[in-house]
């Protein structure tokens, strides 16, 4: 199986994911995770799942969690409308958002036993996140 992971960094319009081969079934769309990026690891979103990936000879596996956080879902929906009207890249959108989290090089190869998880809410035409 394979995840298309947004990378948390500027890119240029139209290259939003990259693809990488899942390590087993515990991750879910807007968990927060480690992947190898040129020749460092940094932060990606998982944003969608598939079964085929055009890159499948070349892809490498994500390290592993970002200290458990899962953004939910909606979050990887929300970059991506938010890019389209921007004409921004989904990565420069999340790199915007996330700037300012910890680099820690710890990960860990499994999701933690307590993740935290943040949730979007949208009502009256505003977003709201919430962390629980």
């Amino acid at each position: 199986m394979f995840a298309k992971i947004i990378p948390i960094l500027r890119t240029r319009v139209g290259m939003d994911t990259f693809d990488y081969l899942v390590p087993d079934a515990t991750y879910r769309v807007g968990d927060l995770v480690w992947i190898p990026f040129r020749n460092r690891a940094i932060i990606g979103v998982i944003s969608e799942f598939s079964e085929k990936s055009s890159f499948a000879l070349r892809a490498k596996s994500f390290l592993g969690s970002y200290q458990g956080v899962r953004l939910g879902p909606f979050f990887p929906h929300l970059v991506r409308e938010i890019a389209q009207q921007t004409f921004n890249s989904e990565a420069t959108i999340s790199k915007a958002w996330l700037r300012d989290l910890p680099r820690r090089s710890q990960f860990s190869h499994s999701q933690t036993s307590d993740p935290r998880h943040l949730s979007f809410v949208m009502e009256k035409g505003e977003i709201s996140i919430h962390m629980t």
